[in-house]
């Protein structure tokens, strides 16, 4: 069974990087789920118990070893929380991913976290994981 590395936003704002054998991807999506865990970031690293080299390195870099800077400070961590909160629900509800990230877009916020919401809409459009669009903006809040 495939091994997966994802991190979740823990009740201080930090991610904590853990790992889980799923099925597949959406199988360990909806088991986070169903432990009431909303993963911010999930990457396959091995398949049926056999490291594909990836491993060690995503689980460092979930635990923000060796990330690049962010490109500027768009959200404080309890902004970003309620961001996550937001769209997990919006998704419970059975809103397609990018419905749910133009509606929470609309709602009152700031230029800067449009700009970045808008970025990663884009980049969900054009085919990119979710996991990956964001990481592709950078870091949204200083940790």
């Amino acid at each position: 069974m495939p091994t997966f590395v994802y991190k979740t936003l823990a009740a201080n704002g930090r991610g904590l990087p853990s790992t889980i054998d799923a099925p597949d991807r959406g199988a360990a999506v909806r088991e986070l789920m169903r432990r009431g865990q909303t993963p911010m970031s999930l990457e396959q690293v091995a398949e049926n118990g056999h490291s594909n080299g990836k491993a060690h390195g995503a689980l460092a870099a979930s635990a923000g070893a060796g990330t690049t800077g962010s490109i500027g400070r768009v959200m404080n961590l309890s902004e970003m929380a309620n961001f996550i909160r937001e769209l997990a629900t919006a998704l419970a509800a059975g809103l397609p991913l990018v419905q749910s990230l133009k509606t929470i877009a609309k709602q009152g916020r700031t230029p800067r976290q449009k700009l970045m919401l808008e970025w990663i809409i884009g980049q969900v459009e054009h085919g990119k994981s979710l996991a990956d669009a964001m990481a592709s903006w950078g870091r949204p809040s200083a940790s």
